[in-house]
């Protein structure tokens, strides 16, 4: 039994269903602050006796809706890939689950240089909260939350949580080069793009003449290679530029590391 997210849980012992029995799937769903429109997945794992090598997969789904004096639409903001550094921004509908007008007093933000328009202390059944947040300068996940303060003495506090992925426009893997000392050179990089823009390598070179650079385009994913006979050592802060038809990421440049722990004989 599997389920698509840790706040639905199914209990079920094994046992065999025989023709026309059956079976209670008792189902539990956290709420934990959610609101709104729900849909989960149930998988029941199971055998027949005309497969009694392989399993198959019943996917059974939950779905409701959970009223909550304020409701949030989506229930997790999801900003998407954006580049490090830069700005994203989104937009919350905050519902009455109820049939009563509220109002939003303020936004607390969890961000310096963040900011949310929203109509401050006017009586309605839906507000819009339109987001702008600042995307962290490391590449990678983030997350946070803001929080709306309401007239609603059962609702005082809506939490709106939000989620993203930082990533460059074009992310060298990996991003370093790196070889052992006593040894020669001998790496591949690939090329890809979380943002989903098309490009096309058509350059790549060492900025080491001892270094010799291949490109291999014949793969998704444009892949380098990158191999000398020098000792890593001597090539230590040689860089790989490579570049691109993309019309912001021209040149990636790729650094050569050499380890200081020397190669076990």
């Amino acid at each position: 039994m599997r389920t698509s997210c840790d706040c639905l849980t199914a209990e079920l012992e094994r046992k065999t269903i025989r023709p026309s029995e059956a079976l209670a799937l008792p189902v539990h769903l956290m709420f934990q602050g959610r609101s709104g429109a729900q849909r989960r997945a149930v998988h029941l794992v199971y055998r027949t006796p005309d497969a009694p090598d392989g399993t198959r997969t019943l996917t059974l789904t939950v779905q409701g809706t959970i009223l909550t004096p304020v409701m949030r639409f989506p229930d997790s903001l999801d900003l998407g890939v954006q580049v490090p550094g830069g700005t994203a921004t989104g937009t919350v509908e905050l519902a009455a689950g109820q049939t009563r007008a509220f109002r939003i007093h303020n936004v607390g933000l969890d961000r310096v240089n963040a900011r949310a328009d929203y109509q401050a202390d006017t009586a309605d059944l839906r507000h819009l909260i339109h987001l702008t947040l600042p995307v962290p300068l490391r590449a990678g996940t983030f997350s946070g939350f803001v929080i709306a303060t309401t007239d609603l003495p059962e609702m005082p506090q809506v939490q709106i949580p939000y989620q993203g992925l930082a990533a460059p426009l074009i992310e060298a893997q990996p991003s370093v080069i790196a070889a052992r000392r006593g040894t020669g050179l001998d790496a591949s990089l690939t090329l890809a793009s979380a943002h989903r823009i098309a490009f096309r390598v058509t350059h790549a070179y060492a900025t080491d003449a001892r270094i010799r650079v291949t490109l291999d385009l014949a793969e998704e994913r444009p892949r380098i290679h990158v191999t000398s006979n020098a000792l890593a050592e001597s090539l230590h802060g040689a860089m790989v530029r490579i570049t691109t038809d993309h019309p912001i990421c021209r040149i990636i440049e790729v650094p050569i590391r050499s380890s200081a722990a020397p190669v076990r004989m």
